[in-house]
């Protein structure tokens, strides 16, 4: 069940979750502070100088390193984000308070999961729990509009602070009208999977036999064997009503010529 709780321990970890080393006589410890110390660290204790002073410096040293392996790269951009979101809430206490929100759902939706698993894994077996996370069940797939609204609102305040982009605003606004991220995710994908048919039918048909084969081996793993079926049917039949459009138009631009 680690994967598909990933999205939420990730959200947390980005809100700070994680404790500042503390010694024997309740001081904080010394830690050098590199991008992992700003990574792994609460912020709330670090002057706001401080803070500043590593920001600048991480943001050149990420435009002045272009061969980065990826690794590092992410660590980087992960410091660079705590920073400026630990910095943003300093200057507007509604942030952090949307943060702390946040967080507090996250670890409830959280216990409340684990509680949902053991007791459905205890009565019915772990396929049945498989199954149904992979249907979307379970309280870490269910939202309020209260939730979505909260997340709209945090994602916004970052985006006018600069910290992330116009385009991560959009997908909190597609997750709210899609009334979940579970559900939103599952019409990203199916939308990709029509799309991607489509094209390969027209203009590289050998390879839509593949393209089905994975799509169908993704849906399973993703969101079970069942909608996996059903959307090879689909994919199915999209590449047939491609590949027949294709054919006919060839035909009249033959005639034509």
């Amino acid at each position: 069940m680690a994967a598909e709780l990933s999205d939420h321990y990730f959200l947390l970890n980005e809100l700070g979750t994680e404790k500042k080393a503390v010694s024997e006589t309740g001081e904080f410890a010394s830690v050098e502070k590199n991008s992992f110390y700003y990574r792994f660290s609460e912020l709330m204790a670090d002057a706001t100088d401080e803070l500043e002073k590593a920001l600048e410096m991480f943001k050149q040293e990420a435009q002045g390193n272009r061969r980065m392996d990826l690794l590092s790269a992410m660590g980087l951009n992960m410091a660079i984000y705590k920073i400026g979101l630990e910095l943003l809430m300093r200057r507007n206490p509604q942030v952090r308070d949307l943060a702390n929100t946040i967080r507090e759902n996250s670890l409830a939706k959280l216990k409340a999961h684990e509680a949902w698993e053991k007791e459905l894994l205890a009565t019915e077996g772990r396929e049945e729990v498989v199954r149904r996370m992979k249907n979307g069940e379970g309280p870490i797939h269910q939202y309020t509009p209260e939730e979505l609204d909260r997340d709209v609102q945090f994602t916004k305040a970052q985006v006018d602070a600069g910290i992330l982009k116009p385009s991560d605003l959009q997908q909190a606004i597609e997750v709210r009208e899609a009334e979940g991220y579970y559900q939103w995710r599952k019409e990203r994908d199916r939308k990709n999977e029509e799309e991607d048919i489509k094209n390969y039918a027209v203009y590289d048909p050998s390879d839509v036999g593949r393209i089905i084969q994975n799509a169908t081996m993704l849906n399973e793993r993703t969101y079970g064997k069942e909608y996996a079926e059903r959307r090879r049917e689909i994919l199915t039949e999209l590449a047939s009503i491609a590949a027949t459009q294709k054919s006919t138009s060839s035909q009249q631009e033959n005639t034509i010529d």
